[in-house]
């Protein structure tokens, strides 16, 4: 019931901080407009409050621009949940590598002398937004529920850093706690990769980059409605009943462009720099990619799955009907999203063979 009264406080302080007189009038027409457009009934019932109370939200992100992103970014920063204080959170600077710049890291529940899984983290936020410090109680709770050790990362935020840099500070990340397994209690047979939205397209090119690098071997890697291809919304149309809660094709625009320093869905965008434009699919991790059925990425991560399976990678996908994006952060006592967050859970156990 926590989690649940912190949803309406967090929709409602949205709501006031962000939207302004014309979002609020959006809002309203959305709602209104679902007899036309029916998308809400492409949603799970559980679900279809929350849905509702984050449209104010979904219009401040389809506006998203370089001017009004600073705001955004401090009014959700005010957010973040507090910590679990049993359950040790240790604040890092790690080295970059390449030249660049320290990397701050969240280092959850180590534990120097024994050897247990990691798990190399990075947060949502559409490439732009978003910090570790609003994941932090979710990753204690897996942390314990795993018995593992977790490694958020702060990586730098585009636009004004665009991927060649955010990706190096998830690659400097990987290099410290492989090299100092040992201080961290960790068993480097047992690495895994774990991100949601961005932070999932972000885990996906870690992934790539060390196969690529052959330098740390990575056990398993977990995406959760992973942000994977740039012409999603920018190439082709979008099913009238996807992407239409919290992340439409004109955040992701928004997003892609920020992070590539070029227009989406162009011969500009470099190949490197998004998962799904990936030539080789060998040799990486095993994977396990979750999504709802009327989020923006799902055709997207169905694809990913594919071209995993048809890589010879083993990869086990799950898409929730009638999940929207980020639905397990807005119901959390939805049954659906229990079931969601238990299956992530189940996969991790398998990928560490945790009984």
């Amino acid at each position: 019931m926590i989690e649940l009264t912190r949803r309406k406080l967090v929709l409602g302080t949205l709501s006031t901080i962000l939207v302004t007189a014309a979002s609020r009038g959006f809002a309203a027409e959305m709602v209104s407009a679902v007899g036309k457009a029916d998308f809400m009934s492409h949603v799970d019932p559980e679900l279809r409050a929350a849905a509702k109370e984050l449209m104010p939200l979904t219009e401040t992100l389809s506006k998203m621009s370089a001017s009004t992103l600073g705001q955004i970014r401090a009014s959700l920063d005010k957010l973040s949940p507090a910590q679990d204080p049993s359950v040790k959170v240790t604040k890092r600077i790690v080295p970059g590598t390449g030249g660049q710049p320290g990397v701050v890291v969240y280092v959850i529940n180590d534990k120097p002398g024994t050897r247990r899984p990691a798990i190399l983290h990075t947060h949502g936020g559409g490439f732009v937004l978003g910090t570790v410090a609003q994941d932090v109680h979710r990753l204690q709770a897996m942390s314990i529920a795993l018995d593992c050790v977790i490694v958020s990362v702060e990586y730098r935020l585009a636009p004004e850093v665009t991927y060649a840099g955010s990706v190096e500070d998830n690659y400097a990340a990987l290099k410290w706690v492989f090299e100092n397994a040992d201080v961290l209690g960790v068993d480097t047979r047992r690495v895994a990769v774990m991100g949601e939205s961005a932070g999932g397209g972000h885990a996906a090119l870690l992934a790539i980059k060390a196969r690529d690098r052959g330098e740390y071997p990575l056990a398993f890697q977990l995406l959760v409605y992973p942000m994977l291809d740039d012409r999603t919304g920018s190439v082709g149309n979008v099913p009238s009943h996807i992407g239409r809660i919290i992340w439409t094709p004109a955040a992701n625009r928004f997003g892609w462009a920020s992070f590539l320093g070029v227009q989406p869905g162009t011969a500009a965008v470099p190949r490197a720099a998004v998962p799904a434009r990936t030539d080789d699919f060998t040799r990486l991790p095993p994977a396990y990619i979750c999504v709802g059925s009327v989020d923006l990425f799902v055709e997207e991560n169905i694809r990913y799955a594919g071209r995993l399976i048809d890589a010879g990678v083993p990869a086990e996908l799950l898409v929730v009907p009638g999940g929207f994006h980020g639905f397990d952060l807005s119901s959390p006592d939805a049954q659906v999203v229990k079931t969601f967050n238990n299956a992530k859970l189940v996969a991790l156990r398998k990928a560490f063979s945790i009984s």
